[in-house]
């Protein structure tokens, strides 16, 4: 191994820092990651890869180094468990109830569990149709926050800060636009912020869609609090309740991280992920997890192991 002293009698490991700059040549890394990783200043790394003398101690930078790079080396050798969108029995339904939505110009609603795959299906949704923005509010959002969402994602230019007139310039570019407004998590929404919708919807005489996605809890709201939400309830043209995914859904996004996967393996995947979409991509990811660390073969039996590790 070659080394480098220094005259106080500290040594730089040559090798460590050829395979450092190596990576950083590759584009695999930056000095900026390394120094995050290996709790250094960017400075004192470029000062270790860019000089023969290093002021520090050097035994401490080069054992944070050396664990850097096995990390990195592991991390390469793991495959991340990737699933390609497709088109489950949700989605077809949210795609249904969009473009019916959009046509008519209504306020419609989907609800249903959570993770049946209803934001990944409108965020593709949205990828595919031109015309169609997304909003999400959050449990702390104001009339006034998810007004400044629509406006950032029409691209309205304004200086005003009063909520009618920032709702007048709303109306002004939706009316005969026949865009397709979708809020997600829009059990977010308290009666203020239905109400300015409603009024924006109402303006703009039917010639843009407005279509409600989010949990059981958003229909619960509406139908117990009609005192509150019976001007918007009455409103809504169409109200979908969305299934869980069916056994074909659950085969197909199977078959993409196992291709090899049997009918035993892939009712292991239906039963303990309930038909939900996020637990199914979770207990995939886990499975593959345990598939990795224990060179086993998929079985129902590392199916219900992985399960163990959600639960």
């Amino acid at each position: 191994m070659e080394v480098c002293r220094e005259k106080q009698g500290k040594i730089i490991d040559k090798e460590l820092q050829g395979t450092i700059k190596k990576m950083l040549a590759r584009g695999e890394t930056s000095q900026k990651d390394i120094a995050v990783q290996i709790g250094y200043s960017t400075s004192s790394v470029n000062l270790y890869l860019n000089k023969d003398t290093f002021v520090g101690d050097i035994d401490k930078i080069e054992n944070e180094l050396k664990k850097f790079i096995k990390v990195h080396n592991d991390s390469k050798k793991y495959e991340r468990v990737e699933l390609q969108f497709i088109k489950t029995r949700v989605t077809e339904r949210i795609y249904s109830v969009a473009n019916m939505c959009r046509a008519n110009g209504e306020i419609c609603m989907c609800y249903g569990q959570a993770g049946v795959g209803k934001t990944i299906s409108i965020r593709k949704y949205a990828q595919e149709n031109s015309g169609v923005i997304i909003i999400s509010p959050s449990d702390f959002s104001n009339a006034r926050s998810v007004l400044m969402q629509i406006v950032e994602k029409l691209k309205i230019v304004t200086a005003t800060s009063h909520i009618s007139d920032i709702t007048a310039e709303i109306q002004k570019k939706l009316k005969g636009s026949n865009y397709l407004v979708i809020i997600d998590e829009a059990e977010n929404l308290n009666s203020e912020i239905m109400r300015r919708l409603r009024n924006i919807h109402d303006y703009c005489e039917f010639t843009f869609g407005l279509l409600l996605v989010g949990t059981d809890r958003l229909y619960k709201n509406l139908k117990s609090l009609r005192g509150d939400f019976s001007y918007l309830f009455t409103r809504i043209a169409y109200k979908e309740s969305l299934c869980t995914i069916d056994e074909k859904d659950i085969a197909e996004l199977t078959r993409q991280i196992y291709p090899d996967a049997n009918l035993e393996v892939i009712k292991a995947f239906e039963r303990h992920s309930g038909k939900n979409t996020r637990v199914l991509f979770n207990l995939l990811k886990r499975t593959h997890d345990l598939l990795y660390t224990s060179k086993k073969e998929i079985s129902p039996r590392v199916v219900e192991a992985a399960k163990e590790l959600i639960f």
